[in-house]
């Protein structure tokens, strides 16, 4: 049964005129011209179609132009008109539906204004999303048109002549275009001009038109029907509602309500409460992560950084019975997991929430105390702009998984810092194949890069081989080794991939695919069994997992002071050629100012540390990250960002920077006459020479350098630090200064002090108790008195003793 279509009039409310300027002049539309929310009651020059019952083929009042097309109208709240083209289907791709009430039989004349609300029902699939045009006419193979569309982010402006396709003018300024959302598009004709905009249902109106051409041709009269269409292989859109104005009447706007609020779960992703119909969108997700943080302590939700558009990106960190701080999670044991490098592999995405959600409300026992030992951090997607517009790239055009060594987007910046603050055990990196139907359900690759420590790299194998693999074909869930076996080809050891550089800074990590043309549903479920062998990889593994990412480091060092070789290129199943293998390794690399100018930024990000001296920079092998120093600085690495001078002779080579591993501490009493013993805390190298410079309230006592301290009245009221100082041959020396302690106290010898008696109130003369100061004149009253006391003392024992023998005066 065909759905009812209405061109007649309706009743709605009053809008205000709008003025378009365009170019040096302006058009003037009618009373019915464009508004924000409002539109006019329907009149002669005023048509809409609405969808109201499912049915097979174009509805009644409708036709099909060019090529047959696969058309039906599906659904309810709202009906829409639906038009797919399958996979694989790649001849006459050119279909569109035309409407056919306006004008003279559909063909409309003169200016005219279309609107449609349209959407993509499920997965974006081609890049081009969907076609609303205006002048349509001729035939497959020689078609005519004007048209708008959206591509990734861009809003386009097109046209058909002879079948020869142009862009006419175009708009890079969209928020993106999702999945499973709703959208307005408005396109206009007025005399030679072409007018476009786009905003999702729902929202206001742009005041602006957004993306516009001149110049059409204003000798040839406006002339054609008005319609969808799509031309694309794997298309698909749906349209809930379609509108014309004509004579310049704007096409009037859908009521608001034509798309009826979702009554969702907040627990739930978009894509869960759709039924994996369309996947989650960016709004939903930071609904869905502040629901979530707020149904369990175990969460938090933390903004890291913001995209090159604006948006948020968030790290989600895990633990129970709540998370730990930063400084707790880098000091113990955790795990990262990070979805949607790429834009359009979204399943990690919809995995990494449902893993947020699932921990954050589990009562498993066994991962209650996995929580309790070690922290899951979750970014749920890395590329925000990328993922809204459903492409691979970022923003900028960059493939963010070719950017973790020259580290230029503040994408991969964040995910760098993050690794270098939090410095997980266990990275988990997941991705998806757009293009793949067939294949293996799942596959996946440890880092292949020979820099990397082998024993790390063996765990990382063990964890793909052993668990992921094992425990998937244990489920029936095929898998494979992503790139194959074979050298070369996507599973190679470049280090600008995010794979290879996990495991560069000392990581076990893995990479995991699924299929991108299978049903979503299925490469979700996929993703989450993957990330539970993971799980149970960290879990039956932890404290070797913990020992080997921390020998890691150690044992690079030490290869690096050793000068032994470095591979610039080469994979574990790739033998390195001899000539890009550096053997022995330089010792260090030395820098220009401008050089190390042009690279801080990096050196800081993957914690590298550089020795300054003599106008030169000193970047040293000796060090944990010199597994990444040489694809940095040397001439010969793939993607070098500056070339260093290489340095081969060990003596001209510093070894690095002495650390203080844990400060210095004063032990004994701070009284006069006692000793005070330095600890000079712990030092890297362990073996470095020391030396000692006393403060006393901060500053240098003069002669005070030994490793003890002999207090005296002179320190009386000061407070007493240490700072000892670490040096060696071919080290930066470092100072690390203790805790003061103190004040120092001088002991009471309990003899009368005549300073410390009240002098009474006679020579105080300021009323305020103080002792009048002391002086010549002060000294010789105070003799004076004493004689007078001592006369007044002898004339009354004399008395005394008169009075005895009876003489009493």
């Amino acid at each position: 049964m065909s759905q009812s279509l209405r061109a007649k009039p309706k009743i709605r409310k009053p809008i205000t005129t709008a003025i378009a300027f365009l170019g040096s002049f302006a058009v003037v539309w009618s009373a019915a011209g464009a508004s924000p929310s409002l539109a006019n009651d329907l009149n002669d020059n005023q048509f809409e179609a609405e969808f109201s019952e499912p049915a097979e083929g174009a509805p009644d009042g409708w036709s099909s132009l060019w090529n047959e097309g696969d058309w039906s109208t599906v659904g309810e709240d709202p009906t829409a008109l639906r038009h797919v083209i399958e996979y694989g289907d790649t001849e006459n791709l050119r279909r569109a539906l035309t409407f056919d009430e306006p004008g003279d039989a559909g063909i409309v004349e003169g200016d005219v204004e279309v609107h449609a609300v349209m959407r993509v029902p499920g997965e974006l699939g081609p890049t081009t999303r969907f076609g609303l045009g205006l002048q349509l006419d001729g035939e497959a193979g020689s078609e005519n048109g004007l048209y708008l569309d959206v591509n990734g982010t861009t809003l386009r402006l097109n046209q058909y002549e002879d079948g020869e396709w142009s862009q006419l003018g175009s708009a890079h300024d969209l928020q993106g275009f999702e999945g499973g959302v709703w959208y307005n598009a408005v396109l206009r004709q007025h005399g030679d001009s072409l007018l476009g905009k786009f905003w999702a249902h729902g929202q206001d109106e742009p005041l602006e038109w957004q993306v516009e051409a001149t110049g059409l041709g204003a000798e040839e009269p406006n002339l054609g029907r008005v319609g969808v269409f799509n031309a694309h292989e794997g298309g698909e859109s749906e349209t809930a509602y379609f509108s014309v104005g004509v004579a310049g009447e704007e096409a009037p706007r859908a009521d608001a309500d034509l798309i009826p609020e979702p009554d969702y779960d907040p627990l739930l992703t978009g894509f869960e409460n759709r039924d994996g119909e369309s996947w989650t969108t960016h709004e939903e997700e930071l609904d869905f992560l502040a629901a979530v943080d707020g149904a369990s302590d175990r969460v938090r939700v933390s903004e890291i950084a913001s995209s090159a558009n604006g948006l948020p990106i968030n790290l989600v960190s895990i633990g129970n019975p709540a998370p730990p701080s930063d400084e707790e999670i880098a000091a113990g044991r955790s795990i990262l997991v990070i979805g949607t490098q790429h834009g359009n592999e979204p399943a990690g995405q919809e995995m990494t929430l449902q893993l947020i959600r699932n921990l954050a409300l589990t009562d498993e026992p066994e991962l209650l105390e996995q929580l309790a030992d070690t922290t899951i951090m979750v970014i749920p997607t890395m590329n925000p702009d990328g993922r809204i517009a459903n492409i691979r790239q970022l923003a900028s055009g960059l493939d963010m998984n070719r950017d973790h060594l020259e580290l230029t987007s503040v994408e991969a910046q964040t995910m760098a810092q993050v690794i270098r603050d939090m410095q997980p055990d266990v990275i988990v990196d997941a991705h998806e194949k757009p293009t793949t139907l067939t294949g293996a359900d799942l596959d996946a690759l440890w880092p292949r890069n020979l820099a990397i420590d082998p024993t790390l790299r063996e765990l990382s194998t063990e964890m793909v081989e052993d668990y992921i693999f094992a425990d998937l074909e244990a489920a029936g869930i095929s898998t494979a080794v992503y790139g194959g076996e074979d050298p070369g080809g996507a599973g190679d050891e470049n280090e600008g991939i995010a794979r290879n550089m996990f495991g560069l800074r000392h990581s076990a990590a893995v990479l995991i695919e699924t299929p991108g043309l299978r049903v979503g549903t299925e490469r979700v479920e996929y993703q989450m069994a993957a990330m539970d062998a993971v799980l149970r990889f960290q879990r039956e593994n932890a404290d070797r997992i913990e020992q080997v990412t921390n020998d890691a480091p150690i044992n690079r060092e030490a290869d690096g002071l050793n000068q032994e070789p470095f591979y610039l290129f080469g994979a574990d199943n790739d033998p390195p050629l001899e000539e890009n293998t550096l053997d022995p390794a330089p010792c260090a690399y030395v820098l220009t100012p401008e050089q190390a100018a042009e690279v801080e930024h990096v050196l800081d990000f993957y914690g590298v540390q550089v020795q300054t001296g003599d106008g030169e920079v000193h970047v040293s092998m000796a060090q944990p990250m010199m597994t990444v120093v040489p694809f940095i600085l040397d001439a010969g690495a793939r993607s070098n960002l500056v070339e260093g001078t290489a340095v081969f002779d060990a003596a001209e080579c510093p070894l690095g920077t002495i650390e203080n591993v844990t400060a210095p501490a004063i032990a004994g009493d701070t009284e006069a006459g006692q000793t005070l013993t330095a600890d000079a805390g712990t030092w890297n190298p362990e073996d470095v020479e020391l030396s000692y410079q006393w403060l006393a309230d901060g500053e240098p006592v003069e002669g005070a350098t030994g490793s003890t301290f002999e207090l005296t009245e002179s320190h009386e009221g000061q407070m007493i630090s240490v700072t000892v100082t670490g040096e060696q041959d071919r080290y930066e020396g470092a100072s690390a200064t203790s805790d003061e302690v103190g004040p120092v106290t001088v002991e009471d010898d309990g003899s009368e002090d005549p300073g410390d008696e009240d002098p009474g109130d006679e020579d105080d003369t300021s009323g305020t108790g103080e002792l009048p100061e002391t002086g010549s004149a002060s000294m010789a009253f105070l003799a004076i008195a004493a004689l007078l006391l001592l006369m007044a003392g002898a004339t009354v024992i004399a008395r005394k003793r008169l009075t005895e023998q009876g003489d009493v005066r």
